[in-house]
């Protein structure tokens, strides 16, 4: 479904409420402040049969395990909302068959890493992976040189590259361009520590 209202995320269509209550998702954002929209926003004001716990720099490291296991195994809750630095390192959070990112990272390993937090050993179900971008924004930019940088990590680490060349005009190029995207979704079964293709084009939603 495209959202759209206010700032062009926050507001689904209704027919989002079936699907978001038959699933267990996380939701990642870079900041506290925009999860503060999301469940103020969006959660407590247009799906209030919908049962989420969050996770962020203000939840203390003590408690954080718990609202893991809470949000793994208990089948009523529906969403966790977590920053991606707190959520994205050092978890299980194989109860979730879909992470959706609603803003992103310019260090594509960030994303890559918060991920990976529900493509952990036990994890039995398929996992969807959504972005949420907005068109002709900022956004499309982050996703090009996140695209680019990863291109980058798979030339280091390429054992057929033994020199590595990358022109200044190549650099300006990516940052000048408006990048286009074609509505495909991102792989949803990569293994832990993977890297996504750099020829994925992602999906606008």
């Amino acid at each position: 479904d495209i959202c759209g209202f206010g700032n062009g995320k926050t507001t689904c269509e209704s027919s989002i409420d079936e699907q978001i209550s038959s699933r267990k998702i996380l939701i990642f954002s870079q900041t506290r402040q925009t999860l503060d929209v999301i469940q103020n926003e969006l959660l407590v004001k247009f799906y209030k049969n919908i049962t989420f716990l969050r996770l962020d720099g203000s939840v203390k490291s003590s408690n954080r395990h718990e609202i893991v296991r809470q949000f793994n195994f208990t089948p009523s809750l529906n969403v966790l909302l977590s920053t991606t630095s707190v959520g994205g390192l050092g978890l299980n959070l194989t109860g979730a068959d879909t992470v959706i990112f609603y803003d992103h990272d310019w260090n594509p390993m960030k994303d890559l890493q918060a991920m990976d937090r529900a493509h952990r050993i036990g994890q039995k179900k398929s996992v969807n992976v959504y972005r949420i971008i907005c068109k002709n924004t900022i956004e499309e930019k982050i996703m090009h040189l996140q695209s680019f940088k990863t291109n980058i990590a798979n030339i280091v680490v390429s054992h057929e590259n033994n020199l590595i060349d990358i022109k200044s005009n190549n650099i300006m190029q990516v940052i000048e361009e408006r990048p286009s995207l074609n509505i495909t979704p991102i792989p949803s079964s990569a293994p832990d520590n993977s890297l996504i293709d750099t020829n994925t084009e992602y999906q606008t939603l």
